[in-house]
């Protein structure tokens, strides 16, 4: 389980690559942008909501609005749109593209570990604790 939990990013990264490489090239696959928008907000109230149930008591209630706002945005939106935007940019440039992600996949998995250390920060410790055990 926690296997596929760790492919998950790949995956949507994969596919908005993909969804952003067929738009670009006029797919009849292709997803529209409302639907790819819809898509990311559904994938934000998601994160929204897991990161809101992970809250300890103690919690000053500001600060984990704060963690629970910034972590749902920075953890779904901003990679959603960054590999859509790179599958419009390589159109016709299929090789690029491929190793671009593949290698992309690094950075996203450090910047979603970093991301969800400072969300567990303002959502699971409380301000009086010196070493939070996450």
């Amino acid at each position: 389980m926690k296997l596929l939990l760790l492919g998950i990013p790949g995956l949507v990264s994969l596919g908005c690559t993909v969804a952003g490489f067929a738009k670009r090239k006029n797919d009849k696959f292709a997803v529209p942008i409302a639907g790819f928008a819809l898509l990311v907000v559904a994938g934000t109230i998601v994160a929204l909501l897991l990161i809101a149930s992970t809250r300890r008591a103690g919690v000053p209630d500001a600060r984990a609005m704060d963690g629970t706002y910034w972590g749902a945005v920075a953890l779904v939106p901003i990679p959603a749109i960054t590999y859509f935007t790179l599958g419009r940019l390589f159109v016709g440039r299929e090789n690029i593209l491929a190793w671009i992600w593949l290698g992309g996949l690094v950075p996203l998995y450090l910047y979603l570990l970093l991301a969800w250390f400072w969300v567990a920060d303002r959502v699971i410790c409380t301000p009086e604790q010196y070493e939070c055990p996450l």
